[in-house]
């Protein structure tokens, strides 16, 4: 009678974790709490691991203009951003994760432009504090419930979220394995000024200590690697005051490059150039709305490279 007792109380376990949260191979909804204020969204495929370190994706999605104060389109955002990787979640065992981050007019959450990064405060906070967070929140469900997690996560972000993913380990390069950023054309660049001009941030990197308290180091980069790619044909670019001020908008188009593509190889240049590990590919013929789905498997690949994880994890 004990020994049925336990086993009934090991599937409770396994089942819901803490806080009654199915662990179960779904999009599984965690509303904001005490804890965190804003939702999200995650995936924990029956192919994790219950004695081997697991690694979570964090996947940041695009965002449509239509967000701007319907943070329930946001949350349907970040959902349906999952629904590409299940299946590759399920293949190679990933753990996913994806926020909901909402927009207002003039502060554009899911691209982690400058003026989202100035505030901890209200419900419109800093992503990349309210992020990490979420993560502290989710890793000890996880743990609780018997998977193992690695300390660094993995970040996946195409359009909005192909700045959001690379700007986030600029600003906590201690927490990032890898990045694969897409379908963007204005990441951030880690210069601190191009031919006398400075680079300020979500360009460059010229004031990023007043961001996160320390002086920019790029020795802290060369632990992340990057893979940046994006169409052959993707002419699309958040330009404005949304995204830039005039002076890092000029800089961005007449000195990184006229186009997004060439913006990206710029970046993968200039990566290069200081030693932190960068991947590029240009889809040839590709735009924007049809290069996320054929460049999914390259980035698990590209992660798998990374993790040494396998399709018989």
């Amino acid at each position: 009678m004990a020994r049925r007792l336990c086993e009934v109380l090991s599937i409770v376990v396994f089942m819901f974790g803490v806080s009654g949260i199915a662990f179960s191979a779904s999009i599984v909804e965690h509303p904001g709490s005490d804890d965190v204020t804003w939702d999200y969204f995650t995936y924990v495929p029956d192919s994790a691991s219950r004695s081997s370190e697991n690694y979570i994706i964090v996947v940041c999605p695009g965002s449509l203009y239509e967000e701007c104060d319907n943070y329930n389109l946001s949350k349907s955002t970040a959902a349906g951003s999952l629904n590409s990787y299940t299946q590759y979640a399920d293949r190679y065992g990933y753990i996913l994760l994806s926020m909901a981050t909402p927009r207002t007019f003039g502060w554009y959450g899911p691209m982690l432009t400058r003026s989202t990064v100035t505030s901890d405060e209200g419900w419109y906070k800093r992503p990349d504090f309210e992020l990490s967070r979420i993560l502290t929140q989710f890793k000890s469900q996880l743990i609780s419930s018997g998977y193992p997690i690695a300390n660094n996560i993995l970040l996946s972000g195409y359009s909005a979220g192909g700045a959001f993913a690379p700007r986030f380990a600029f600003l906590h390069p201690e927490m990032v394995l890898a990045v694969a950023a897409g379908g963007q054309g204005g990441m951030i660049w880690p210069i601190i000024e191009d031919q006398g001009r400075e680079c300020t941030y979500p360009l460059g990197v010229s004031d990023l200590e007043t961001f996160t308290g320390f002086p920019f180091d790029p020795l802290k980069l060369m632990e992340v690697t990057f893979r940046l790619y994006i169409g052959e044909a993707d002419d699309n670019a958040c330009l404005g005051d949304e995204c830039w001020d005039r002076d890092q908008e000029d800089i961005l188009l007449n000195l990184f490059g006229a186009t997004p593509p060439l913006r990206v190889q710029h970046l993968h240049s200039t990566f290069l150039s200081m030693g932190i590990p960068s991947q590029v590919e240009i889809y040839p013929g590709r735009g924007h709305i049809d290069t996320l789905s054929v460049s999914i498997q390259d980035t698990f690949d590209f992660f798998n490279s990374i993790t040494g994880v396998t399709e018989d994890k």
